[in-house]
């Protein structure tokens, strides 16, 4: 009884093994895509497998990567985003060809990114306003969400919130104003592929939305701090908001990387008059004391840093 029960264990081992090793089909859709003697980066490459050939892969990864069998009889790991993996039936309408000749299935990756960083504040009309020229900086954070239908090409939905905290000071009257700067722009855009390796890939971005609650708050802090209750004004409103960006990724393994991203965004808001609450509306008056509308202009550059995960 006790043989029968180690030869069942044995057997039923045996079957699990060749389960997950069951032959797929797949083709390498990266050039120079390492076949390593174990499942991890940090494995012996045993040969550069070139773009398009075709292999047959083991059903289930390991730690992100599949065991595949080359046409020349070479077994080793190959990394999940180096292969196209197919269904035997898809092979057996082509015949002879194999995976090879396949082209690309839809690749249904959902990746995710949190980023921070720091941004250029244009405030054009402002800047106009107070006759000055300075450049005035800010930092955002936030998170994007991309849905890769193909290796090359998905969409995004891209949420942030841009600030910055600015002095300005009105020579004529002697008077200090901290300028608080806000938008929160929610976006959806397009992301092209450019570079992909087991290590390194880069993207190209553009985007088109709303900046929510795009706004600037005036207070004036050369008044006695007893005195500033009431002295904030406001003038803001929705935004057009667009934003263009590339990105380059250092992978770590399938799932995780780290990531660089620099572009330019375009946050701007009709004229607008500013309310005429607080003492900080003087600021927004021109000599006469006349209300000037002004555009809330968050438009500028950007870079960020952030983590990535794939799914």
């Amino acid at each position: 009884m006790k043989n029968k029960a180690q030869a069942l264990l044995v057997f039923f081992a045996l079957l699990i093994a060749q389960l997950s090793w069951a032959a797929r089909p797949a083709r390498v859709d990266l050039e120079g895509a390492a076949l390593l003697d174990s499942p991890s980066q940090t494995g012996s490459t045993l040969e550069k497998l070139g773009k398009g050939s075709a292999v047959s892969a083991s059903n289930s990864p390991t730690s992100g990567f599949y065991k595949v069998r080359t046409t020349d009889g070479k077994t080793g790991w190959v990394s999940a985003d180096a292969l196209v993996l197919f269904d035997n039936d898809e092979v057996d309408k082509l015949g002879e060809g194999g995976p090879a000749t396949l082209s690309s299935p839809i690749r249904k990756v959902i990746r995710i990114n949190g980023f921070g960083g720091a941004s250029s504040i244009a405030l054009t009309d402002l800047k106009t306003l107070l006759n000055q020229s300075a450049t005035y900086f800010g930092y955002h954070f936030g998170g994007e969400m991309n849905f890769m239908a193909a290796r090359e090409l998905g969409i995004a939905l891209r949420i942030e919130s841009v600030n910055a905290k600015l002095r300005a000071d009105d020579a004529d009257t002697g008077t200090n104003y901290q300028l608080d700067v806000t938008s929160l722009p929610v976006l959806f855009g397009v992301i092209v592929q450019l570079v992909e390796t087991p290590r390194w890939s880069s993207e190209f971005g553009v985007y088109g939305g709303l900046g929510v609650n795009t706004q600037v708050q005036s207070t004036v802090i050369s008044l006695p701090i007893a005195s500033r209750a009431g002295a904030v004004t406001t003038v803001g409103t929705a935004a057009v908001a667009g934003a263009a960006k590339l990105a380059a990724h250092y992978h770590f393994g399938a799932f995780l990387s780290l990531f660089v991203e620099g572009g330019y965004r375009l946050i701007s808001t009709k004229k607008l008059t500013p309310s005429k609450e607080g003492t900080g509306k003087e600021l927004f008056q021109d000599a006469n004391h006349n209300y000037v509308p002004i555009s809330v202009d968050v438009s500028g550059g950007f870079i960020s840093g952030g983590i990535g995960f794939r799914f």
